[in-house]
Order: structure tokens, then sequence, then C-alpha cells
């Protein structure tokens, strides 16, 4: 009796197993042309690759290993205005981890995320991460500017459309490199001011210039972790106050700064804080206008631990600034919590 059950049973399983529909493998798909409302890119810098989520489904529609596994992590792609090409700055090591070391920017086609060719640079770009200042698109999406680190500090310039090699450029006491125009980029230097670079159509230097100091480095400087919003790059300080630099006209403009936190949260120690904190919603990417910002300013830390967080809005000469993150704080004196 117990065999005819068992043999039943496996019939059953069977049955069942013929009615299934198996996950279909391999298979290689092309994305749309123009991207979805809602995707985004996430680097994991575990897999050393960048995956391209679509965020109204959950799914993952692509990935882009990038570079030699288990040396430094993946820097955000860059994209194209027309957005048929991704860019993105390698490494690779003839050993895995260690020999001969070769730097390249890597072309993918933008739909079936395949390589397309790529342009040997010197073996020299620095990673951090999480940040988006290690390189950097002209405006016109002709030159990319990608950062070394020696340690001292240098850019190196690609033109991608013509898939060569330019120029190497020294930025002295300056570092991280923002674009500011189809031929110009800017980088942050240690005495709060900006050190230009101007390009020529070949993709050479053509003048590198220092502007006075836009914020304080010493008594509170800015963080690397800057947002565009049209025509503005957004700084913010470890205070809180956003420095704006506008980059439309022939020379950069620091325009009037604005703080993010109250009187109230400053005498409570707040301040800006997470891996990136800042962030506007791209309605005009390649529209380089000035215009409203809605800005998303990240985790902030107070003098204790940090719980959970609130949402908070405000508005600054006509900036409305929605899901300003404030955490709870450990009381120490009672061992509770208490909201900042």
């Amino acid at each position: 009796m117990r065999r005819w059950a068992c043999a039943l049973s496996l019939l059953c399983l069977l049955a069942g197993v013929a009615g299934a529909q198996w996950e279909q493998t391999g298979k290689v798909v092309t994305l749309p042309e123009r991207p979805g409302p809602h995707w985004f890119w996430l680097s994991d810098i575990l897999l050393k690759r960048t995956a391209l989520f679509d965020a109204d489904s959950g799914e993952q529609l692509g990935a882009i290993s990038s570079g030699t596994a288990g040396v430094g992590f993946v820097i955000a792609p860059l994209f194209s205005p027309d957005h048929r090409e991704i860019y993105i700055a390698e490494t690779y090591f003839s050993r895995g981890t260690r020999g001969e070391r070769t730097d390249v920017v890597t072309v993918y086609d933008a739909r079936t995320l395949a390589p397309l060719g790529e342009v040997t640079i010197p073996p020299k770009r620095g990673e951090y991460f999480p940040g988006n200042g290690a390189n950097a698109l002209s405006d016109d999406g002709r030159f990319m500017a990608v950062l070394n680190v020696t340690p001292a500090m240098s850019v190196s310039i690609v033109d991608v459309k013509n898939r060569r090699f330019t120029t190497e450029v020294q930025l002295p006491g300056c570092s991280l490199v923002f674009a500011a125009g189809p031929r110009r980029f800017f980088s942050v230097c240690a005495n709060g001011g900006a050190l230009v670079l101007v390009l020529d159509d070949d993709g050479n230097q053509l003048r590198l210039e220092r502007t006075e100091p836009f914020f304080d480095a010493q008594k509170d400087p800015v963080t690397e972790k800057a947002v565009r919003n049209g025509s503005q790059w957004l700084f913010v300080s470890f205070d809180g106050v956003v420095h704006p630099v506008d980059v439309s006209g022939e020379q950069l403009a620091f325009g009037e700064t604005w703080s993010l936190v109250t009187e109230e949260d400053k005498t409570a120690n707040w301040r800006i804080g997470g891996s990136q904190h800042l962030a506007v919603p791209d309605q005009h990417a390649h529209e380089f206008h000035a215009g409203p910002a809605k800005i998303q300013t990240g985790d902030g830390f107070g003098p204790g631990w940090m719980h959970e967080r609130h949402p908070k809005e405000h508005e600054h000469n006509g900036r409305f600034v929605p899901g300003e993150l404030h955490v709870h704080q450990k009381d120490h004196a009672d061992d509770g919590l208490t909201q900042g």
C-alpha cells in the first residue's frame, strides 16, 4: 500500500512539473530609446558593477560590470545628452588585484549595455564612494574629465565623440571636477575658492583660472556632494548653509547663501549628513537654466544616535525644500528619546 502511495505522489509531482512555466534563461533584451521616468542606476561596491532598475516595477533592467572586481568602487555612469551612450571610467589590473594597471574610459551602448569602445587614459584616476565629483561630462556631451589622484590632483580629458585622450591638466591645491559649460569644468580648492579649467575645441587647456573664495574652508567648509539645478551647482556646508555656484556666464558667479536648518536646529548642533545628502529632481536634464529648486536633504546627525527620520518642509527665497530628514537623539540624562 505504501508503494502505491509513493507512486501516486510521484505521478502528481511529475504532473505539476509538466504544467509549470520554467524561467527563461539567457534572454537578451534591448532597452527603449528613452529612459523610463523612474529608472535609476545603483552601484554595487561588492560585485563591482552598476545596475539599472525600474523603481515602478522593482525590476532590474540590466547591469554593467566595471573594472577589476575587488579593486575600488564603481563611479556612477555618465550619459550622453541624446541618451544613446554611457561613459564609465574604469581600472583594470593584469593579475587581478595586482600587476600592470590600465585605466580606460569605456563607452557603452545605452540600449544594449554592450561596450562600443574604450579610450586609454593615464593610470592614475582616483576613486571615492559615494560621490559625483570624480568625473564629469561637458554640457554638450563631447568632453569627459576624469579626476586623478597620485596623491597630486589632476584631470584627464577625453574626447568621447572622437574616442581619444587629449590632455592631462594639473589641479594644484584643488580637487574633484564639475561641469560648467560646453568647454569648461571647475574644481573646489582648499582655500574655499574654485579652479576653472577652460578647454579649446580640440580638448586642450586654454585657460586655468582661480576664483575668490566662496566659502570659509576653516570655519564651515562645504562637502563635495554637490547637486546641479539648471545652471547652478548647489554646495552645502557641514553647518547646513547652501552655497549656489552659477555657471551660466563667462565667469562663475557665487549667489546668496541660505540655510537648510533653523536657529533652533543650530542651537541643538544639528548638521547635514548622509552618504549623498542632496538631490534635485532631474526634470530638465539638458536644459541648463536657473529656476526654483526642489531640494531633498539627507540624514541629519545630532549629538546622539540616529533612530528614525521625520520629514520636514521649509521654503527659502522661493525654493521649496521638502523632505528634510530629522532623527531622534538619545538623551543621556534619562536614557530616553527626544526628537531633534
